[in-house]
């Protein structure tokens, strides 16, 4: 998984043609026969989840505390903020970056940037921080505000203060391509989004009322998030993807 193998993934396949691999998030620029790629609209994702924070929003002022400033994690800031501007045009929005040395897992460089964000009256942080998004909770509970977690539910890790997470479903990416495989369909790269069933927010899950997200408690933003997702699907709101611009 991950960009972090593009280097094994552009020799290894080629060394070993009678193996079959699979890389998600990222492919190869040489790309060998016998391996397949999956990749994700996580920005249709984030899209919805920013619609929830324009409606969600008090103070009008929302936040994005990000591993790296990079085009690919620019997928869960730019079309967030979109989403809340679509229903609520005045919102500002204000992403900060963890960096140093270990971005993707250092909970205590994500707190602090959550609280320079709270601090600035954001009162609606979605955590793109990886294994740093849980400083960026305890930054929101303490501050009275409220965040959005990403990947999975990660309501839980912080109760009553998430309001809901952008999700991106692995599982349904995977399973679809190792039965291709299995089938003879080797090779190949394939995209989820929303219309795949493979990125979403937990508001449009069947068991949003036990999730622990604080989504659940609204239904008319729960009733807008399916329209706009229905939207997109229907290709009535394009997301537009800062990795292609």
């Amino acid at each position: 998984m991950s960009f972090s193998f593009d280097d094994v993934f552009n020799t290894v396949p080629k060394q070993h043609p009678g193996q079959q691999f699979l890389q998600v998030d990222s492919c190869a620029k040489e790309q060998a026969a016998n391996l397949a790629c999956v990749s994700f609209k996580e920005h249709e994702a984030a899209y919805l989840a920013g619609v929830e924070a324009g409606l969600l929003t008090k103070s009008g002022q929302i936040g994005v505390v990000a591993a790296l400033d990079t085009p690919f994690i620019h997928r869960w800031i730019e079309p967030f903020f979109a989403g809340a501007a679509s229903v609520r045009p005045e919102v500002t929005g204000t992403p900060l970056y963890v960096g140093g040395t270990n971005p993707f897992s250092d909970p205590a460089r994500a707190k602090s940037q959550a609280q320079t964000l709270t601090g600035r009256c954001v009162d609606i942080v979605s955590a793109a921080a990886s294994g740093g998004n849980q400083g960026v909770f305890e930054a929101v509970a303490t501050a009275g505000a409220k965040g959005f977690g990403v990947d999975v539910n990660q309501c839980a890790q912080s109760p009553g203060n998430i309001i809901d997470n952008i999700l991106k479903h692995v599982d349904v990416a995977e399973s679809a391509a190792i039965k291709e495989i299995a089938a003879g369909k080797t090779g190949g790269v394939k995209v989820y989004g929303l219309a795949e069933g493979g990125v979403g927010v937990v508001a449009l899950d069947p068991g949003v009322a036990s999730s622990g997200c604080t989504v659940a408690d609204n239904p008319e933003v729960l009733a807008k998030v399916k329209q706009v997702r229905d939207d997109i699907v229907a290709g009535k709101i394009t997301v537009a993807d800062p990795l292609q611009g």
